[in-house]
């Protein structure tokens, strides 16, 4: 079974390669590669209409002194990054390795355009109908959460961290965050 999963893997690489377009050889290497992935949130306001949550995968540690900072990268335009730039604040969550939290992070790898209706079906029996970007994903917003959304299921860790940098590169933004 392994075999032919990764000779699947190995023909939709072959076939990305056979393009000319150094940018599908890029995107065939890179869906190979494992990546940590996170579901970033944050909120200008304790409402749920203002809270907002991206997963990203390209989360990296920067350095640990002498201030502990992390870096990650968001495709523009991006209504997290809007109001993540607008808090100067955010919170990480590292994800346990389960199907729910996959649902989890997969919800929030989709564009959100607020007032939008949304149906969003992630794998059969996950269902997730339009009630705001976070549907009925479990969150606590309190002075601990610094008001923002805080996952509450499948969530190994969190990390509340605050905006340091933000480098605009071609249709992206680099981001620097103080943990």
């Amino acid at each position: 079974m392994i075999i032919d999963r990764n000779h699947d893997l190995l023909q939709n690489a072959i076939r990305a390669f056979r393009s000319n377009n150094i940018s599908d050889h890029l995107r065939a290497v890179m869906r190979h590669m494992i990546h940590p992935v996170v579901i970033i949130t944050t909120s200008v306001s304790p409402s749920p209409a203002d809270w907002r949550g991206i997963t990203l995968s390209s989360f990296n540690s920067l350095s640990l002194t002498p201030n502990p900072l992390i870096s990650f990268n968001i495709r523009q335009p991006s209504s997290a990054a809007h109001a993540m730039k607008h808090r100067g604040e955010f919170i990480v969550h590292a994800m346990l390795p389960t199907p729910r939290s996959s649902d989890f992070a997969a919800r929030f790898a989709q564009p959100y355009v607020p007032g939008e209706t949304w149906k969003y079906k992630v794998r059969e029996g996950s269902v997730v109908l339009n009630e705001g970007q976070f549907g009925k994903i479990p969150v606590k917003v309190n002075e601990d959460t610094r008001q923002m959304p805080a996952l509450t299921e499948e969530v190994m860790f969190r990390m509340y961290c605050q905006t340091h940098r933000v480098y605009p590169v071609q249709d992206h933004e680099i981001w620097v965050a103080k943990v």
